[in-house]
């Protein structure tokens, strides 16, 4: 069985939407699963790369809270006592752990299935 490879041009004229499907080869059996393969690792990919930023947004957010200047703002011209800073500074500090632990088990997880997956393990 062979699958077609379709090209959608999207055209829009008059404030409507059109679709022009042309065919641009054919597909094997086996490259068919190739590609869908390839496209689980790609999606795999995204998703570990929105971890990676989560995980980076969590640790600028602890850094731009525990700066000296940040804290001696915070301490005497907000007012804001010191438990209060230390308290948020370790739910920051938790956040950055836990969006990196995330990350790295994902990513460990995901590798070792594909090694499984290849006969590797």
């Amino acid at each position: 069985m062979d699958y077609f490879v379709l090209n959608d041009e999207i055209h829009e004229k008059d404030g409507r939407r059109t679709h022009e499907l042309t065919q641009k080869g054919l597909l094997s059996c086996s490259e068919y699963k190739m590609l869908r393969k390839d496209l689980v690792l790609a999606e795999q990919f995204g998703k570990m790369r929105d971890l990676i930023y989560m995980q980076d947004r969590n640790g600028d957010n602890l850094r731009s809270y525990i700066e000296p200047f940040s804290l001696y703002e915070k301490s005497i011209e907000l007012s804001i006592s010191y438990s209060d800073i230390l308290r948020e500074s370790n739910r920051l500090a938790f956040n950055f752990a836990s969006s990196l632990k995330t990350a790295v088990e994902i990513s460990e997880s995901f590798f070792l299935s594909e090694r499984r997956k290849a006969g590797s393990l």
